[in-house]
């Protein structure tokens, strides 16, 4: 008798029936378990950082409230790896939205920062506001230049998606820097200085972030759809396994035409060799396919 199939041995050869989508579901699941993961650490260390760090008087005053941002951040972190741990075979429509909510408040916190360090440096007071207004603007670029190269490269996505998500990333960067502008005019007149300096620092990460999407996801269908090919056997689709002995394993598959089920045997190499075992497989191999529970054994 086949040994009962234990989810270990189940997983070693992955089942047709699945459709990409459920492929992504699962793939989506672990990168955003280790995407909050890792970024409640982040979250965490940059709080430190913002709490112990004592700005330089040439870059002007800080508003205190932007210590709230890595907290709230950290927060969503945590219950976000929570809720993952909790609900391992949530949809896929639910990962998605917790996709959204996670990177809407890592690059929304972004746009947040730079609007409020942007809108607080007292421009007609400090001795050189051109380099404050320069440091604080490459200093706040780098955490939307990281968000996009990450979104684009971890996350699953068709090509249209990661375009879409990645140019609203990039969309919320310029209205904080304009918001800013308004809500401080004396830095207006750097604007453009910023501007072109923050476009050019996003381009590289935007455009590799698309690309690594589309690449992904092309390489995975691809994968997905010779897998699919692989498990076909002749008139058979394997749909999952059953057990394993010493002989060999067992499937449960599906004949093509007759769309019955059927149990196919896939025998050891090295016993399959035997002329012993052939002929034990032989009488099974003819058995009649139209019965309702056809039996076809294959070597491996």
């Amino acid at each position: 008798m086949p040994a009962e199939p234990t989810a270990t041995s189940a997983a070693t050869r992955p089942d047709p029936a699945r459709g990409f989508d459920e492929d992504t579901r699962a793939l989506l699941w672990w990168r955003l378990l280790i995407l909050h993961l890792a970024a409640a650490v982040l979250a965490v260390v940059a709080g430190g950082l913002i709490a112990g760090w004592h700005r330089p008087p040439s870059l002007g005053p800080q508003p205190g409230w932007l210590g709230l941002v890595p907290l709230l951040q950290t927060v969503e972190c945590v219950g976000g790896a929570v809720f993952l741990w909790r609900r391992p075979h949530v949809s896929l429509g639910g990962l998605r939205a917790l996709e959204f909510a996670h990177f809407a408040a890592a690059i929304g916190g972004s746009a947040v920062t730079r609007f409020a360090r942007l809108a607080a440096v007292p421009a007609a007071e400090l001795p050189d506001p051109a380099l404050a207004v320069s440091s604080i603007a490459t200093s706040t670029t780098l955490p939307f230049m990281t968000i996009v190269a990450v979104y684009g490269t971890v996350i699953p996505n068709a090509p249209r998606r990661s375009l879409l998500v990645v140019g609203g990333m990039i969309g919320l960067f310029y209205l904080a820097t304009f918001a800013a502008a308004a809500a401080n005019p004396p830095i207006a007149a750097y604007l453009p200085s910023v501007l072109a300096s923050g476009t050019v620092s996003l381009l590289m990460p935007g455009l590799a972030a698309v690309f690594v999407a589309s690449r992904n996801h092309a390489l995975r269908r691809r994968a997905f759809e010779a897998e699919r090919r692989a498990d076909e056997l002749g008139q058979y689709r394997l749909q999952k396994k059953l057990g394993e002995g010493g002989m060999g394993e067992v499937w449960l598959a599906e004949h093509r035409l007759l769309k019955r089920p059927c149990a196919v045997k896939f025998v050891r190499a090295d016993l399959a060799a035997n002329p012993a075992n052939a002929a034990r497989v032989a009488p099974a191999e003819e058995a009649d396919p139209t019965a309702t529970l056809p039996r076809s054994e294959a070597h491996a």
